[in-house]
């Protein structure tokens, strides 16, 4: 009788805790996969966020470029699309922003080996509705099929906000 008095106290506290704890308000930002099964891929920002540069493109007084280099060497530019980007951002964001990964460390962008993603927000919702997803694949097979290199679209017809997992 004690043992179960016991597991009813402990059962009870437990369900107390998880209601508060799920009562709470959540006010942290989510990635667009929040509550989905897909893990993204995404670059980890600079761990000095004064190594990263901003470009005002347009002279409007907000950055249009923002840009650095990933812990492994590689170097990203987040390419800003619907003049939204603050200084002191760390990504661009995925409603209609592009990013461009330069893997083979070559200095060129969106060039052989490298990887490219675009989000368009088209229906201006503040919720991608495309995805395109360019991935270079080498220059030694010209005018033959590249096995390495996918160039892929990812619609959001449904509304759920998932787009491809990379």
């Amino acid at each position: 009788m004690k043992g179960l008095i016991y597991c009813l106290i402990f059962t009870l506290s437990s369900i107390l805790f998880t209601q508060a704890i799920f009562a709470q308000r959540d006010t942290t930002i989510r990635y667009w996969n929040y509550k989905t099964q897909l893990v993204p891929w995404r670059p980890t920002p600079p761990l000095k966020p004064e190594t990263i540069k901003y470009t005002d493109l347009d002279k409007d007084g907000d950055p249009d470029l923002l840009s650095y280099t990933l812990e492994n060497g590689m170097n990203v530019i987040w390419i800003d699309d619907d003049d939204d980007m603050k200084y002191g951002d760390l990504e661009g964001d995925t409603d209609s922003d592009c990013l461009l990964i330069d893997r083979n460390r070559d200095g060129i962008f969106a060039g052989p080996r490298d990887l490219s993603i675009d989000w368009g927000d088209e229906n201006v919702d503040g919720r991608a509705d495309i995805q395109v997803i360019v991935s270079n694949g080498g220059v030694k097979t010209r005018n033959f099929y590249d096995w390495d290199g996918d160039f892929m679209y990812v619609m959001d017809e449904d509304g759920d906000n998932i787009m491809h997992y990379i």
